[in-house]
């Protein structure tokens, strides 16, 4: 008798999980349903649910760019800025949420545009794309105005370089910045 309980309620919970999934799914199903037919305040209320039921880290970031993309699309920006900050609490190095990241801060350009290209440096720095964060940093440097944002900028090209095994390039942008600040404790320990 134990033995047939143990089986059935280990039915029951295989059952009940697949059932949780496929909750899930349909939740994220309609949510995409809705706002490919332009419902977008019937998307979110799905992507929403979607999330509740959401058992896996895969599934909660699908919920959360469904969410950000209804929003954005919406004009619901600070909801959407609160779902791309939750996705990028889960998953700190998602792509998809990094690049809408940079894009909002491109969008949102300031008119210094030191700050603007260094921190889209940091940025793809965070990205792992030393690439990308080595063509900011530069325009950074080629910008900035003080003493004080060339040895960021600088700084952060050291650094890029160094990750990107560049280190030639990065004992020379060392090099300036000791020129530039000739008393930096970061850029003396790093000789």
């Amino acid at each position: 008798m134990k033995i047939l309980y143990s089986v059935t309620l280990a039915v029951l919970l295989l059952f009940s999980s697949a059932y949780a999934d496929s909750k899930f799914d349909y939740f994220y199903e309609t949510a995409g349903i809705s706002a490919e037919q332009h419902e977008l305040r019937k998307a979110i209320k799905y992507y929403n649910k979607a999330f509740e039921r959401a058992k896996t880290k895969k599934q909660k970031i699908k919920a959360l760019g469904g969410l950000v993309s209804a929003n954005e699309r919406l004009g619901h920006k600070k909801s959407a800025r609160l779902a791309l900050k939750t996705l990028l609490r889960i998953d700190p190095k998602n792509k998809w949420a990094l690049k809408k990241l940079r894009k909002k801060k491109a969008r949102n350009k300031s008119s210094n545009k030191f700050s603007y290209y260094y921190e889209n440096a940091g940025i793809a720095a965070k990205e792992d794309d030393y690439y990308e964060a080595i063509e900011f940093y530069t325009k950074a440097f080629e910008v900035a105005r003080t003493k004080k944002e060339k040895v960021k900028a600088l700084g952060g090209l050291v650094t890029s370089y160094e990750y990107n095994d560049q280190y030639s390039r990065a004992r020379a942008a060392l090099r300036a910045l000791l020129k530039i600040d000739p008393k930096n404790k970061w850029a003396l320990k790093k000789i």
